[in-house]
């Protein structure tokens, strides 16, 4: 073997070194950005569930909101069976997602989120007529337990075992104007 030879391999050698040395190392940063994007996209799809738990809770408080300027203007001095069952759903969805949401560690309190009973002081008309209509036990008894969501399968809530993707594909599966969406990755 000649000099030449030897400084030939010694080079080769330190040049393949240098190769895997770099793709190792280019290997460990991708992989800690991996971990990065993972928490991020975990954080993202956290603030997503607890957004949807609080536009859900905001459209049970709109059509509380909306029975309470009916009231208002009618001047009526009790509640049908049917409203009272509307305000107990709208009661059990919004109570629930509190929880879901004081679960997810995403509550932030007044003035911001508004618990069952915050809600309903702010609706005079429909509290008193909804407080006689619970004192009136022949109502009480005729009312069938609501259809809710259960805390434990509240969306964002830290017992449910839904896969956020699944979920999401679902709760956007129909486009606003509530026709079915043909491409459910697809957002409106």
């Amino acid at each position: 073997m000649t000099v030449a030879q030897i400084l030939i391999g010694s080079l080769l050698l330190t040049v393949l070194f240098g190769v895997g040395f770099s793709y190792y190392s280019n290997a460990q940063k991708m992989l800690s950005i991996r971990r990065e994007l993972d928490k991020l996209q975990a954080q993202a799809r956290s603030a997503h569930a607890c957004s949807l738990l609080r536009n859900e809770r905001a459209r049970c408080h709109l059509e509380l909101q909306s029975l309470e300027a009916e009231l208002s203007t009618s001047g009526r001095t009790a509640l049908s069976v049917d409203e009272i069952k509307r305000v107990e759903l709208s009661r059990t969805t919004i109570k629930n997602c509190v929880e879901a949401l004081k679960g997810a560690k995403d509550w932030l309190g007044l003035p911001f989120d508004l618990e069952w009973v915050d809600m309903l002081e702010r609706l005079p008309h429909l509290d008193k007529l909804y407080r006689q209509s619970l004192d009136n036990p022949v109502l009480v008894t005729s009312l069938e337990p609501p259809d809710a969501i259960a805390p434990e399968n509240a969306i964002g809530s830290p017992d449910a075992r839904t896969d956020f993707n699944t979920l999401e594909a679902t709760l956007l599966d129909t486009s606003p104007g509530g026709f079915p969406n043909p491409d459910p990755k697809r957002t409106f």
